[in-house]
């Protein structure tokens, strides 16, 4: 298993494995789209986000196929209200159901953590459905700790 970063204009090899993430969360948030073109407009939001973000992805390859990713960016809190301003965000996790239970998804998260801290980051962010407890049970054995909650309320 080979671990590589991604440019942004390699992106659309993702696509398929962005689109398998977005059906996996669906399951924790009833607010998703999910169709035909939700991978394609997850890749066109992503994108957008390398224009205006320092940002990564790292994949791990089997062979030639990518069966894993990450992707993250760092950004920047008001200076003069917070002691360590410059933050990493941990967005997308996601390895495909045949290759779990190796520690892929470690790996994966631990490249970007190093990324992150390279580029200056104080701190790394996540945000974790609360019913995904696989992903907490990963997070917290890399030293993740709980910090907040958000709630969310439908309005009919």
């Amino acid at each position: 298993m080979k671990i590589v970063q991604l440019k942004q204009k390699q992106l659309s090899q993702i696509e398929d494995l962005e689109m398998e993430l977005w059906r996996f969360e669906s399951r924790f948030n009833k607010n998703f789209k999910v169709n035909k073109n939700s991978g394609r407009h997850l890749i066109k939001w992503l994108k957008n986000i390398t224009k205006h973000s320092k940002w990564v992805c790292f994949v791990a390859k089997d062979n030639r196929q990518i069966v894993g990713f990450v992707t993250g960016w760092i950004y920047k809190k008001q200076r003069t209200l917070y002691k360590h301003w410059k933050v990493g965000y941990g967005c997308d996790l996601y390895v495909r159901p045949a290759f779990r239970g190796k520690g892929l998804g470690r790996h994966l998260m631990k490249k970007m953590i190093n990324w992150f801290g390279q580029q200056g980051a104080r701190y790394v962010e996540i945000d974790i459905y609360q019913k995904n407890k696989k992903s907490f049970t990963l997070n917290h054995s890399l030293g993740f700790k709980d910090h907040a909650t958000r709630l969310v309320l439908r309005l009919k």
